[in-house]
């Protein structure tokens, strides 16, 4: 099994769909799985089971950077901006186009 970062953003952590599964597959799967929230627009201060995996920002070039590899797949789901912003943050880490996957759900 390969290992999964994955980088979830949302407005606040009420926000966070799935939040405590994703905990619970992080626990039973310790340096195979791991979590990045980002909270854009967070008023409330994150609760402490969450602090240790919770960014105030948009997620940056500089976090990705952190976990570029040739051999890896990004996958992208967002609106339109969000998943153009992304690829591009990506291509500028020089990730091929074929590495980058998305959802067009819209």
């Amino acid at each position: 099994m390969g290992t999964v970062k994955l980088y979830y953003s949302a407005k606040n952590t009420s926000e966070l769909l799935f939040k405590k599964k994703i905990l619970n597959l992080i626990n039973k799967f310790p340096g195979k799985i791991s979590c990045s929230f980002h909270v854009t627009q967070q008023t409330a201060q994150v609760c402490e089971e969450l602090q240790p995996y919770t960014t105030v920002g948009r997620i940056s070039e500089e976090d990705l950077a952190r976990n570029v590899c040739k051999d890896n797949l990004y996958y992208i789901c967002g609106p339109p901006p969000m998943i153009q912003s992304l690829s591009k943050q990506l291509e500028n880490l020089h990730v091929t186009r074929e590495q980058i996957r998305f959802e067009q759900w819209w």
